[in-house]
């Protein structure tokens, strides 16, 4: 429960500590998936860099729609046959099929 105080009260903390959370994701998964370390923030952020970099910043959007359409688009190719050099030069979907035992068009 959340207080006034300067301090979160200790259900708070107890929720919320790293390693609470971690153990819970453990015992669940079997695996960890930290969201807010610098480390997960800095995949986000190069994510969205790259992002900007070959599609955004590319040229001048004649409208929201069409900013949309083609970031769509991006993300297919991003996901779907773009091979990434840190998932062993696999793409995205071809890893998330792999990590969950199953065929790649199931993994989407």
């Amino acid at each position: 429960m959340w207080t006034s105080r300067a301090r979160p009260s200790l259900p708070f903390r107890d929720v919320f500590r790293p390693h609470a959370t971690r153990d819970r994701l453990r015992a669940e998964r079997g695996a960890w998936a930290a969201w807010t370390t610098t480390p997960s923030d800095a995949v986000a952020e190069r994510f969205i860099q790259t992002l900007k970099v070959e599609l955004i910043w590319t040229r001048d959007w004649a409208s929201l729609a069409e900013l949309r359409e083609a970031v769509a688009q991006w993300l297919h190719v991003y996901n779907h046959v773009r091979p990434h050099e840190a998932l062993d030069w696999m793409t995205p979907a071809e890893k998330r099929a792999e990590n969950l035992g199953i065929e790649i068009n199931q993994a989407a």
